[in-house]
């Protein structure tokens, strides 16, 4: 019932709590799914961004998970530092090599 909840009426918060609970118990398809369903209800949502992209990596979608990363580096660069972007452009190549 409540899973029904969040897929009909939830907020892009609630899926991306769904989307962590379905990976938590190894449903990465359904998991994906949530992700996608919150960034269509806000495009910006970081959580579900990273859940994503960590999933997409997993699945070996690599331009998938790249573009996932760069709205994430998009939306956050005001809030990293010189570390955290040579960190990010560090897991950026990877997907590329």
């Amino acid at each position: 019932q409540a899973i029904a909840n969040v897929q009909s009426s939830g907020s892009s918060h609630q899926f991306v709590t769904l989307g962590l609970i379905y990976q938590s118990v190894g449903r990465r398809g359904d998991a994906l799914a949530v992700y996608y369903q919150a960034l269509t209800r806000d495009a910006n949502n970081v959580e579900a961004l990273q859940g994503a992209a960590k999933l997409e990596v997993e699945g070996q979608n690599w331009a998938q998970a790249a573009e996932l990363r760069r709205c994430v580096i998009a939306l956050n660069t005001s809030n990293l530092n010189q570390s955290n972007l040579n960190q990010w452009f560090d897991s950026e190549a990877a997907l590329v090599t």
